[in-house]
């Protein structure tokens, strides 16, 4: 093999921590979310998805676009949501063969919650263990990998908050959930 071909040391180590901090964050999330609100992760972000959304309601092939998963995997999460009654599909209008997602009052109560022991989550187990340089540094490089993985996602186009903006970052990550 080349040395192309194999990761240094160096390099072996920041990919190896970078993936089990990450996997590990997502698990803790998940748990905190599950042990309020019985929610999993992936629902809890279809849900902030349609929430953000006009009329808060989208098309189920936008839901697979925007989380980045197989159609059928989007399908599944709304038939279970729906059966809990914290979203309703229905059909699209202008073509009978597309169905939409609509987040539902009972959905929007649900979220709201688990929105709550997100943002705790997030604190205690990411923002507040970071300085304020590591977050900056975070997010530059988490745009930096979104531009090359998924240049077309606003996130990776989005400018860097202004110092200003920074300081009320806090309440407007709560508003949001």
């Amino acid at each position: 093999m080349s040395e192309h071909e194999c990761l240094d040391s160096a390099e072996e180590r920041t990919w190896d921590a970078a993936t089990l901090a990450f996997r590990l964050l997502d698990q803790r999330v998940e748990q905190d979310l599950q042990e309020e609100t019985d929610l999993p992760l992936t629902y809890y972000e279809l849900l902030v998805l349609l929430s953000k959304a006009h009329h808060k309601s989208l098309r189920m092939s936008d839901l697979a676009a925007l989380t980045h998963t197989r159609p059928s995997r989007v399908s599944h999460a709304v038939k279970k949501l729906a059966e809990a009654g914290l979203v309703r599909r229905v059909h699209c209008e202008h073509d009978r063969r597309s169905w939409f997602a609509a987040l539902t009052d009972t959905g929007q109560g649900v979220l709201d919650r688990a929105g709550a022991r997100h943002v705790r989550s997030m604190r205690e187990n990411l923002f507040d263990v970071l300085s304020p340089e590591q977050r900056d540094q975070l997010l530059d490089i988490s745009r930096t990998l979104l531009a090359r993985l998924a240049p077309d996602s606003a996130l990776a186009r989005s400018r860097p908050p202004a110092p200003e903006e920074r300081a009320s970052a806090p309440g407007e990550l709560a508003a949001r959930g």
